[in-house]
């Protein structure tokens, strides 16, 4: 129908420009993208996330490694901590409240935005009511949502995406609180919202740490970065802080030093 023959068209006319307008694309959710901008970004943008088959595969290795006799404790340790992650994304999903899913449905403006998790864990598309994402892994979302989408198109051309809030600190030029794909590589994160290494770093010292446990330690960091890993492939969730190493400053035991001598100064000189 005429309908679908826009879209279609308008799915053309979008993967024409694609090398153009995502050679500027930013990492972060941008509120103010236009709609067609915004299925040109999502119709291209990596898709590294895992699948509920390759969570449940992880598992069933990570299972094999606990019930042999061949391995360390520290290991057997470290691999029941990676089995207990996996065990919650299969079991509640990764959509959390605050998170932003990104959502582009071709020739339906009013239903594409970026769309905050709420509390009860769904999203409010104008017009769309309550869509629930909870217990939804993030590489099931855009079809989850083009199967919802249907309520308002036959066939509609779909593309979503989901953003995670992390915090990023130590050793890059930009540190702070963003909102980035799950599907960005470790180091596009570093790179595009730190907006790369500070002088200081040490990348091979750097971990990711949620609240105050490690759950990316050094070894597994630099593996990630010469892997090229995702955020999602990494099992983070929001408020994950990736912490980049950087080089203590020599300057600082001495200025420290010199502090402690003028407090100690200034007290004699008070007492006598």
């Amino acid at each position: 129908g005429p309908e679908e023959d826009a879209a279609v068209r308008l799915a053309t006319s979008s993967l024409i420009g694609l090398a153009v307008v995502l050679a500027a694309a930013p990492l972060t959710a941008q509120t103010n993208a236009t709609p067609d901008s915004l299925f040109i970004r999502l119709a291209s943008s990596q898709r590294a996330q895992v699948t509920r088959a390759e969570l449940e595969a992880s598992l069933r290795q990570i299972e094999s490694v606990l019930a042999s006799s061949g391995y360390s404790s520290a290991l057997k340790e470290q691999k029941e901590a990676e089995a207990a992650v996996i065990r919650r994304r299969l079991a509640e999903g990764d959509i959390r409240p605050g998170d932003v899913i990104m959502l582009a449905v071709a020739g339906h403006p009013e239903l594409t935005g970026d769309f905050t998790v709420t509390t009860d864990r769904t999203i409010t598309p104008p017009g769309a009511g309550e869509i629930p994402v909870g217990n939804l892994l993030r590489s099931e979302v855009e079809d989850y949502l083009r199967t919802q989408m249907r309520r308002f198109a036959r066939d509609p051309l779909v593309r979503a995406d989901a953003m995670i809030r992390i915090s990023l600190f130590g050793g890059v030029q930009r540190q702070g609180f963003f909102v980035v794909p799950a599907s960005a590589l470790l180091t596009d994160v570093i790179m595009e919202a730190g907006g790369g290494p500070s002088a200081n770093q040490q990348l091979e010292k750097s971990e990711i740490k949620r609240a105050d446990r490690v759950i990316v330690d050094r070894d597994q960091f630099t593996a990630a970065i010469r892997g090229a890993h995702s955020l999602d492939q990494l099992n983070l969730q929001a408020g994950d802080e990736i912490m980049v190493g950087q080089k203590r400053s020599g300057r600082l035991p001495i200025l420290a030093a010199l502090s402690v001598v003028s407090s100690a100064t200034y007290l004699i000189l008070r007492i006598f």
